[in-house]
């Protein structure tokens, strides 16, 4: 069944990671950056407000799903917003 449906596969996993994106984003403000409203979801990322990203990703390598972490941790969520990726 997974050999000959891989399109399909591939599909749906797009648009479950696109779901999950939207929501996490909503959590943070909405789905939008912060600084220039840009709307394009495919320009839109995580930022971290205090600067610290690439340390906490070093820290945290193994962990499976970062919009999951995002929605979960409510302390975490106050230290992040949205941005596009030309602000």
């Amino acid at each position: 069944y997974l050999s000959e449906n891989t399109e399909q596969r591939k599909k749906y996993h797009r648009q479950y990671r696109q779901k999950k994106k939207i929501e996490t984003f909503n959590l943070l403000g909405g789905c939008f950056c912060a600084e220039c409203g840009c709307k394009i979801l495919d320009l839109l990322e995580i930022n971290h407000i205090y600067g610290g990203g690439n340390k906490y990703f070093e820290k945290n390598k193994r962990e499976p799903d970062w919009y999951t972490k995002v929605r979960k941790d409510e302390e975490l969520r106050k230290q992040l917003n949205v941005l596009c990726k030309i602000c």
